[in-house]
Order: C-alpha cells, then structure tokens, then sequence
C-alpha cells in the first residue's frame, strides 16, 4: 500500500483537532466560570505589562505568572478532564473500531495499518496517542494540577510542553525526510499511514 504523505496526514490531523476542540469546548462551556477566567487573564496581562514597564523584577513577574497559571489551570480542569476523556475516544477507540480511520483521516482517504501485518489492538492506538494527540504530556499536566502548587505546575508545564513540541518536531522531520514516512508515534506502535 502506498504511504500517506505528510500532507494528507497534517490535513487529517488538523480536521480531527478541530472536531475534539470542538467536542471539548461545547461540553465543558457549562461548566466553566468564565467571569473568572477572564479576571485571572486580566490579571496576567496586568504582570506581563507591569514586567515590561520595569515596574516589577523577574522574581516578582515568575512568581506571580506561576499563580495565574496555576489558577487558570484549576478553573479550566473540567476541560482537561473532558479534553483527554475525548482524545481516548476519538483516537483510540473510535479508530479501533472504524478501521484505523477518524474523520479526517476519512475525509483524506488515508488509515492507520500495522507495520508488521499484525492485527492493530487498542494498545498500537494509545502509543500513537501519546505522542501525535499528547495524551501522555497532557496527562501529566493534569497530575501537576492535582498534586503540584504555583511554581511547580508553571516549571512542569514549561518542560513538559517544550518536550511535547520537540517530539511533535522530530515526528514531522521524519515523516518528512525518511523513505518508509513513518513518525515516532509509527515506530513506537508499529504502524504506518497508508492511502486507501
């Protein structure tokens, strides 16, 4: 079967994207205190322009930073919550069952297939999850959540974002520049993405 480009497979990931965002965002909204989501990001400009004004130090700006941050992510939980649940249904169940398809890889006529001519279990659909949808990072950010405070979840979240982008970088240079296109998530899962 012929390899899916790094093109079908962006496309399909960016329709996918957009329908879990979706999906997230309309069944949290009920239960989200946007009065103060807005006060914490009025809050945070407030530093940011207090920093930029020399009007606070580096100390003063991380500090308070890491607070709003730390808040922030405490009243936008249930989206998280609701944000990883969505991402193991769609990307992992969903595909399980429709083989190997979500909507964009459909809509791009491209599915995910095992490597090694094996039958794909759930378990090659959660690997690739944990790299290409980060559901591992995402997870982890939420464990920061519950057990860390201010400045420990505002430093985690840094690495841990930084670490997701870097091996979202190295999935997209190998799809692109290797003869087999297969990304960190295809190795780790043993699976390739084939036209259909």
């Amino acid at each position: 079967m012929k390899k899916a480009s790094f093109l079908e497979r962006f496309v399909a990931h960016l329709i996918d994207i957009f329908l879990v965002s979706f999906a997230a965002v309309l069944l949290s909204y009920p239960f989200l205190d946007f009065k103060s989501i807005e006060k914490l990001d009025d809050s945070y400009t407030e530093v940011v322009e207090k920093a930029l004004n020399d009007e606070i130090d580096i100390k003063v700006f991380t500090s308070e930073s890491a607070r709003v941050a730390y808040q922030l992510g405490a009243k936008q939980g249930i989206t998280s919550i609701l944000t990883l649940v969505i991402i193991v249904l769609y990307f992992v169940v969903y595909q399980f069952y429709n083989d190997g398809q979500t909507i964009g890889k459909k809509i791009m006529k491209i599915k995910v297939v095992s490597s090694n001519e094996n039958r794909l279990t759930m378990d090659n659909y959660i690997y690739r999850s944990m790299i290409i949808n980060s559901l591992l990072i995402n997870i982890l950010i939420f464990i920061l959540l519950l057990i860390g405070k201010d400045m420990i979840y505002f430093v985690g979240v840094g690495c841990l974002r930084f670490i997701d982008y870097l091996l979202i970088i190295i999935s997209v240079i190998m799809i692109i520049s290797s003869k087999n296109k297969r990304g960190l998530q295809d190795i780790i899962a043993n699976t390739d993405v084939v036209k259909i």
